[in-house]
């Protein structure tokens, strides 16, 4: 089993591991004054990186604009979108998988987010054919 990363962000080489946004699911959850955080994974090339949300409390904005979890296919802010959430107590019935060896996850907050949990995911690269 992996340690939890509970910074706010980093880039993350371990070929697995377990993350979570700032003060996970403490009676401190949330930001009063928000945060930016970025975690950039990094597989061996050649492998795919397949990420699970295991979960998941953000507050809901429309448009998932100002709270929000986002998943890019690569290592940059312009690498293809693989998907934007918010939204409170959201499940995940599958894996986000990657393309290529480089994902960028990019967790904003609010002071909205007082009070919710925020996330939590594991991560590992695979040889996937």
């Amino acid at each position: 089993m992996w340690n939890p990363i509970l910074e706010c962000g980093r880039t993350l080489l371990d070929p697995g591991g377990l993350f979570t946004s700032p003060m996970y699911n403490t009676s401190m959850s949330g930001s009063a004054h928000g945060d930016r955080c970025e975690w950039r994974i990094v597989a061996t090339h050649g492998e795919t990186i397949v990420l699970n949300i295991t979960d998941f409390d953000v507050p809901f904005s429309d448009g998932c604009k100002y709270d929000y979890l986002e998943i890019r296919d690569g290592y940059w802010h312009k690498s293809p979108l693989l998907a934007r959430y918010c939204g409170p107590d959201l499940k995940f019935e599958s894996s986000i998988i990657s393309t290529g060896p480089r994902m960028l996850l990019t967790y904003i907050t609010t002071h909205n987010s007082v009070g919710h949990r925020g996330f939590a995911a594991t991560y590992e690269g695979l040889f996937i054919s």
